[in-house]
């Protein structure tokens, strides 16, 4: 009976452990199962971002920063798969606090911290442990933008003027980046353009060899500028030339008038040039009087273009010449018979004849290519008795002799030195 009791202890004592090895044996099995569906793994992310943190003092004591080399890293992460399936580098970050920076070596170690799962994570480490930092003087500055235009409009058309809505830029930055600014240009293209071009362009700094310098340390008050660049027509026009005034006695104009340029290609809107033929000079520029020999003028082109028009080459010579011929006058002098003067429009009831009997001497003056070819077969001699009584106020003619003025028809650039009158002899006419 007692051995009953005894083995019967035995045995509940033995499934007891055996229950607590059942139990220790399932835990164990469940934490297998778990770890082999969803086991800690590592996974690198590239092209997470480096942040700089603590530049509150910094910017205090009148620097800045510049963090040298990559601005990303690539993070290796440990963690079960199933956090690491919905982990991306847009979750993390790698941080430089200037506040742990080695003055010494300008390295500060990044720590690398994620915005998700962060206390699921087993490991976060980022392959390039430190970032490089250079502390620099802060530096401001104010320049002027330049406007640049690139390209050429369509034929017949010109760049006119070039308007910003900005003219001055502000930039802050490390001095080594912000001195080695020596421009700051707005380029905008016109290229085949034959209308105004308006945009919005992207301000680029340049140094003083006429490299593109990067923007990502320059810190500006702004980055585009609004440009409106006019297209203008074009139209080719001669230049003319008003004279004023008379050479002196005994001179006269040859007629040779040389103007340089003798046109001008002008720019302006299309609705001014069309109303444009030409370009005089005024008379007030170009006097001749009392000259003896030939005048040369210098004078400003610009000054003569007109209202809305400017030159269409911007390298356009603006000196205008204007030579203006005059020599001295030759004297040719011809008898002139009573036969060759014509008497013509007399009153009705009168005669009138020429009161003289011998030939009169009669002195011509003209420039020497006209006199050379000048002979006295080219005079033509007249008197107008109608015109004659016109000018004198005379209504009826008298039995009387007339001291009456000589007309002579001239070849061009022939005149009659002095005025020549001859006694007309008027008779009233006798009744038959």
């Amino acid at each position: 009976m007692k051995l009953t009791k005894k083995l019967s202890e035995f045995n509940d004592r033995s499934n007891l452990w055996l229950k607590i090895l059942a139990v220790i044996i399932s835990v164990l099995l469940w934490l297998v199962v778990v770890n082999v569906s969803d086991p800690v793994i590592s996974t690198s992310f590239s092209g997470v971002p480096v942040e700089v943190t603590g530049v509150d003092q910094l910017l205090q004591d009148g620097k800045v920063y510049d963090l040298v080399g990559p601005e990303t890293v690539t993070v290796t992460v440990s963690a079960k798969r199933s956090i690491l399936d919905i982990l991306s580098k847009d979750n993390l970050r790698a941080v430089a606090d200037l506040r742990n920076l080695d003055e010494n070596t300008g390295l500060v170690t990044l720590k690398v911290e994620s915005s998700k799962y962060n206390e699921k994570i087993e490991s976060m480490k980022a392959k390039e442990e430190t970032a490089q930092i250079e502390i620099d003087n802060l530096q401001k500055r104010q320049l002027a933008i330049v406007p640049i235009v690139l390209g050429a409009p369509e034929d017949t058309f010109v760049v006119g003027d070039v308007t910003m809505d900005q003219n001055i830029v502000r930039i802050s930055g490390p001095e080594k980046v912000i001195s080695d600014v020596a421009k700051v240009q707005a380029e905008v293209s016109v290229d085949g353009m034959s209308s105004n071009v308006s945009t919005t362009v992207e301000l680029r700094y340049y140094n003083a060899k006429g490299e593109l310098l990067p923007k990502k340390d320059i810190t500006s008050n702004i980055s585009s500028v609004a440009m409106v660049t006019e297209i203008l027509a074009t139209k080719t026009v001669p230049l003319k030339a008003n004279i004023v005034g008379e050479p002196a006695a005994g001179y006269g104009l040859t007629g040779e008038v040389k103007i340089k340029p003798a046109e001008v290609m002008i720019a302006g809107k299309s609705s001014v040039l069309k109303n444009i033929s030409e370009i005089v000079i005024p008379s007030d520029n170009l006097s001749v009087a009392d000259a003896k020999s030939t005048i040369k003028y210098t004078l400003d082109l610009a000054d003569y273009l007109p209202e809305g028009t400017r030159f269409a080459d911007e390298e356009q010579d603006e000196t205008l010449k204007v030579s203006i011929g005059i020599e001295a006058k030759q004297e040719k002098e011809f008898s002139i018979s009573k036969s060759m003067i014509e008497i013509s429009n007399v009153p009705e009831g009168f005669t009138a004849e020429v009161g003289i009997d011998k030939a009169i001497a009669v002195t011509f003056a003209g420039l020497p290519d006209v006199m050379g070819a000048f002979g006295l077969d080219q005079v033509k001699a007249s008197i107008d008795m109608k015109e004659y009584m016109r000018e004198k106020g005379i209504t009826e003619l008298a039995n009387a002799t007339y001291g009456v003025p000589i007309t002579f028809s001239l070849p061009e650039g022939v005149a009659v030195k002095g005025n020549r009158t001859i006694s007309v002899n008027v008779r009233i006419r006798k009744s038959e």
